[in-house]
């Protein structure tokens, strides 16, 4: 499958790849300069590979490729099933009151 190969400064690489949505975030502002690797699978688990703070003069490498193993991630946030029902019922009573739905 397709994804993510994540080196910074030549230490081991991270592959990141999902059947949903992978992004790749790089933040820099006066006060933090950040890298964070996350996504999502078609059940709306989300993860996160990589959140690492980065200094002057780090080197990042992301490469587009094919991924044979994805890294396990260091963060893994379970489905709220209530919040998704939740939700849910309430776009479905929205679009119930606009008439699109029966």
């Amino acid at each position: 499958m397709k994804g993510f190969e994540i080196n910074i400064n030549g230490e081991d690489s991270v592959f990141v790849s999902s059947d949903s949505i992978v992004s790749v975030e790089l933040y820099i502002d006066n006060i933090d300069k950040e890298i964070v690797a996350r996504g999502k699978n078609t059940k709306q688990q989300r993860f996160i590979w990589v959140r690492k703070k980065l200094d002057i003069g780090d080197k990042v490498k992301i490469k587009v490729t094919e991924i044979e193993e994805v890294t396990p991630p260091i963060k893994s946030c379970p489905v709220d099933r209530t919040g998704l029902l939740e939700l849910y019922l309430q776009l479905k009573k929205e679009l119930e009151e606009k008439g699109l739905i029966k």
